[in-house]
Parts: C-alpha cells; structure tokens; sequence
C-alpha cells in the first residue's frame, strides 16, 4: 500500500462553502459494502450477522452484483462507482430522492461512473458475477436499472428500519459539526476528524491521507493531489462507511467527504485501560506470585517465612513481592526485625469493579452499528 494526500484549499470564505449534509441512498450503499466486505468491517459484525435473514434471492442478486458494491481483494484497494456512492449535492436526502437522483442520470455518466468498478470487477471474474458484468460493460443503464431494482429491495426488506434508527444519530452529527464550526472555524471541525485528516497550520484547508492499493500492479507512489474549492465542499457523516473514508474530487460530481458519527469513531478508538488496572493485572498475572498470595491471604507472612512455602530464593521472592506491593496488592509493615506483608483485599475488591467497567465502557460506546466511490482509507 501507499500512501497520498488529498490536500483540499479553501479560500478566506471557507465556512460559506461547506454544507453538512446525510443520504439514506448513501447509507444503504455502505452498508451493503459492509455485507460483500465483512472482514474489513470489524464494527459491524454483529449487524452483519442480523442481515442474514434477508431474502435468499436478495442475497444472490448482491454476490452477483458486489462487484458494483467495492469487494474486492485488498492488493486492488476498492471502489464504488459514483453513480451509487455520489456526495449528495443538496439538503437531506431520502430514500426517494436518492434513487429518482441515481435514474435521472444520462448515460455516459453512468458508464463513466462506473469504470473503475468494472476494471476490479473485470479482474476478479467469477462465474457468480460473469452476467452482472456483462450486462454492466454492455448496457451500463440496464445495468444500474438492476441495481436501483437491488437497492429498492434491500431497502424494503432489510434497511428502512434501520435507517429510522440511524437517522437521529446522522442528523445531531450535523448539527453539532455546524455549531463547531461556526464558533471554531472550518478547523475546528476537521480536527475532529481522526489523524488522517489535518488543518494545515495557514487554516486555509486541510489534508485528507489516503492509502491507496497500486492500482493494476504498478508499484509507483500515487502523486499528491491538490483540490481547490470554489463551490460548495459537502461532509457526510455516516455510520456503515468505518473505517473508509469516501471522497470525490471529480468535478462532474459534487466536491466532498464523509466523515464519522461520533459513536463510531469512539468505538474505533483504541481502548487503552487505565494504567492502574494494566499495574494491578500484570501484578496478579504470574504462578509465583499467585502462590504467595495464597499464603499471604491466610495471615500477614515474611520474606523469610514465604520463600520456602513458595519454593523460590528470598532475594527471587523479594522482587516479586514488590511488585505486588507497588500495583498496591500487598501491604508491607514492620513488626520487630521482620517485614510482614499484608494482602489487600480491597484492592482486589477494587480490581473486579475496575475491570467490569472498563469491559462494560467498551461494550456500551459502540451503540450504533454495525469523489464519492474514490479509494478509501481509514480514519
């Protein structure tokens, strides 16, 4: 893989350009990536796992379609044509609006949009997906007739319910990347973003890095590419597009990107635990120390007393009671000439508590599930 930068300018009036916007043909898109590429889409499993209810004929009008839905193996990145995965250039956008927008496209737009599709699709031929692409090179307006015809079952049979749930959570992210940038400036938006997406430090537009397959086995770098925005730049924020992120710099589609929803991007974030649990477990993690433990929990014992119940020196047992003494397991006071340690029951009364919030902290963040159709790169 290499990497690129997308790197998008904005003149001084940079907020008057940008529009927050969200699709639910956009989304029902993603998720329909998500379900042809299951294992670049660790988030979602457990929704993918619901969507094997769909109709089985469903199901085998998308293998024999997925091609045109960005699966693909990972030397060849992956693509969604544009004519499915285009930014919407206006106001929220149903369902209906999305795919009367897709049919109302002229021809030549729709076989130039899906040309990158078609080379993956074309490299990765299987007799599953041989008619889909035939008609696709053949007839590329009968062929997304069959995809809008795809889209509309999906959605009735699968998606409409999901999108009532999901749309609540798309339409506060707008609002709350709106009042961000207007209080912090286009800037304060982006750096919200993730660490692939950068405010410049001239606060004149940011960079989006990407990291892009060699297209068609050629091993040169992709060249970084410079976007200047003289209209209106549009951010999408999703749910089912993590962890790609979908540009389009095209201009016969409209400028923009998706970004997020909150919830996701906190799933996604690594979840360090607390250095205090890590000292505690690493502390416990180990026979020797466990043994002594055992003794100590009994009644408050020495160095001398311990080394041979546990069956080690007194200098090897020293070091491990001091880690247990730092991770503040053990209590070391002295009684005449000797050091007793003393075990801290709760401190380890404690470390139950600390884990299960720590695991039930991670469980609960990720609430919600699991040029347009550019390569994708992960936020």
């Amino acid at each position: 893989m290499t990497l690129t930068a997308i790197r998008f300018h904005f003149a001084e009036d940079a907020v008057e350009r940008v529009c927050f916007t969200y699709s639910a043909r956009l989304e029902a898109v993603f998720s329909l990536h998500v379900l042809v590429e299951p294992q670049r889409h660790p988030l979602h499993h457990a929704w993918i796992r619901r969507m094997r209810n769909l109709p089985l004929a469903l199901r085998g009008e998308l293998a024999a379609c997925s091609f045109a839905f960005g699966s693909a193996p990972p030397s060849l990145g992956t693509a969604l044509p544009d004519p499915l995965a285009s930014i919407p250039a206006g106001p929220c956008e149903s369902f209906e609006d999305g795919m009367a927008a897709i049919r109302g496209l002229p021809a030549d737009t729709v076989a130039a949009g899906f040309a990158d599709a078609l080379a993956i699709g074309d490299r990765t031929r299987t007799p599953q997906t041989e008619s889909a692409l035939t008609m696709a090179h053949d007839d590329p307006a009968a062929f997304l007739e069959r995809l809008c015809l795809l889209l509309e079952e999906y959605w009735a049979t699968g998606f409409e319910q999901e999108w009532e749930r999901l749309e609540p959570h798309l339409a506060g992210s707008v609002t709350d990347a709106g009042r961000l940038m207007l209080a912090g400036g286009l800037a304060a938006f982006v750096d919200t973003l993730g660490p692939r997406v950068r405010a410049r430090g001239d606060r004149s537009g940011f960079d989006l890095e990407v990291s892009c397959a060699p297209q068609w086995g050629s091993a040169q770098d992709a060249p970084d590419v410079d976007v200047m925005v003289t209209e209106t730049f549009t951010f999408v924020p999703t749910v089912f597009s993590w962890p790609h992120i979908w540009y389009a710099v095209d201009r016969a589609w409209p400028l923009g990107m998706t970004y997020h929803v909150p919830p996701i991007a906190d799933a996604a974030r690594p979840r360090l635990p607390p250095a205090d649990l890590v000292g505690v477990l690493r502390a416990c993690g180990d026979d020797v120390r466990l043994r002594a433990m055992r003794w100590i929990a009994e009644r408050p014992r020495s160095t001398q007393e311990l080394a041979p119940l546990v069956g080690i020196t007194e200098p090897a047992l020293s070091k491990h009671l001091r880690q247990l003494a730092d991770a503040g397991v053990l209590e070391p006071r002295r009684d005449g000439r000797y050091v007793l340690y003393h075990l801290r029951r709760d401190r380890l009364e404690q470390l139950t508590a600390g884990l299960l919030a720590f695991l039930d902290t991670a469980d609960g963040t990720a609430a919600v599930p699991g040029a347009a159709g550019r390569p994708s790169v992960s936020g």
